[in-house]
């Protein structure tokens, strides 16, 4: 685990926009939501934080996530997380559609658990190996037709 106290701000990142886009936009998926899940309580009625972009510390190699301040509620922090992909995307003018409709989804409810947006944060992603999969296959069967027919 590295030294908290070299992580930098996600605001100043956005800030100076020293980082490539995708790197923090990466960072801000899995890494946060499993920093959440660790700091998320079963008890909804307390709350000592909001989360913000302002709680948001990445490791400079951006593989690490350090939340400073979160809701104890599950239900707030996937929807805070939504505001702030949603203002990141924007800071970024990022157009992935399917992240950006995910964190629509936290913000009106639809997703409400940090187990169901990391499963469709998994979801977002896990069919592109099938299209790599069916080129493989595709390019395979094109080989094979045309070394059988003698090209």
């Amino acid at each position: 685990m590295m030294d908290k106290s070299n992580f930098i701000p996600l605001n100043e990142i956005l800030t100076r926009g020293e980082y490539s886009s995708s790197r923090v936009l990466y960072a801000l998926l899995h890494p946060l939501v499993e920093q959440l899940m660790s700091k998320t309580c079963d008890d909804d009625n307390q709350d000592n934080g909001t989360l913000t972009i302002d709680s948001i510390y990445l490791s400079p190699s951006m593989n690490e996530v350090d939340v400073r301040s979160a809701s104890t509620s599950e239900n707030r922090n996937v929807s805070d997380w939504g505001a702030i992909i949603l203002d990141v995307m924007k800071q970024i003018n990022s157009n992935d559609k399917k992240l950006a409709k995910i964190a629509n989804d936290c913000l009106t409810g639809q997703i409400t658990t940090l187990s169901q947006l990391h499963l469709m944060l998994e979801r977002r992603v896990s069919h592109a190996i099938y299209i790599i999969l069916l080129i493989i296959i595709i390019s395979g069967l094109a080989l094979l037709a045309f070394s059988h027919l003698g090209f």
